[in-house]
């Protein structure tokens, strides 16, 4: 079902458009932009980030298309079964850790490989580590994500909107998500648009592979 939402862009259901969502989800992986370097095993990569969210999850998931040229230009992927999720991301976790391990003892793993998947490690732990210190393990999750030609601050508020509206018909009261930005940068914009900035923590993976302080901003968002 499609929900239109202004004249320029509309919020439709994920399903049919699993690709579109992969294409954005590659384009803009560093800071809105495509990491542009090969990375061993990165198709199990994105299916660990991205498979719950397009199959199991994907009721709850939602593309925002530009009406002027149909094109998809973002998403949002919510999960309200924390639970359910973690098991099922267990096992996507271990098929990623397994190949690669192989890569390496076998010295198929490339310099990149090695640097990505360490960093993306520690970036896990920390994320582990906060989510269980601040309370939010248990909520809620939302990945929001829109290509930086479409951005706009109602896009945004359409895409959160959808999130609230998919956790009240869940009977979630919250929600949470992270989001990346330069040090310094889009912390008053998303106590504006999303709520409680709950931890800012350095994202090792965006700062290394751009070059400079990336950090990682961890939101809640209490329904009203």
């Amino acid at each position: 079902m499609s929900v239109d939402v202004t004249s320029t862009f509309f919020i439709h259901s994920v399903d049919g458009y699993e690709d579109n969502v992969r294409a954005i989800f590659r384009d803009t992986f560093l800071l809105g932009s495509p990491l542009n370097h090969e990375i061993d095993n990165f198709d199990l990569y994105e299916e660990m980030s991205l498979d719950w969210y397009l199959t199991t999850g994907a009721s709850d998931s939602a593309v925002v298309i530009d009406a002027s040229t149909q094109e998809v230009v973002g998403y949002v992927l919510v999960c309200t079964k924390s639970h359910d999720y973690e098991l099922w991301l267990r096992t996507q976790v271990w098929r990623v850790f397994r190949k690669n391990i192989v890569h390496l003892l076998t010295g198929r793993m490339s310099r990149v490989g090695r640097q990505f998947y360490w960093r993306r490690f520690l970036d896990a732990f920390t994320v582990s580590h906060t989510r269980s210190d601040s309370g939010i393990a248990s909520l809620a999750h939302v990945h929001l994500n829109i290509r930086p030609t479409g951005r706009s601050g109602a896009m945004a508020l359409a895409l959160v909107a959808h999130a609230d509206a998919v956790c009240r018909r869940a009977g979630v009261g919250a929600w949470t998500g992270e989001v990346n930005g330069v040090a310094g940068t889009r912390v008053k914009a998303m106590q504006r648009v999303v709520g409680e900035i709950v931890d800012i923590k350095i994202n090792r993976t965006a700062s290394f592979f751009s070059h400079q302080r990336v950090n990682r901003i961890t939101v809640r968002r209490v329904l009203q």
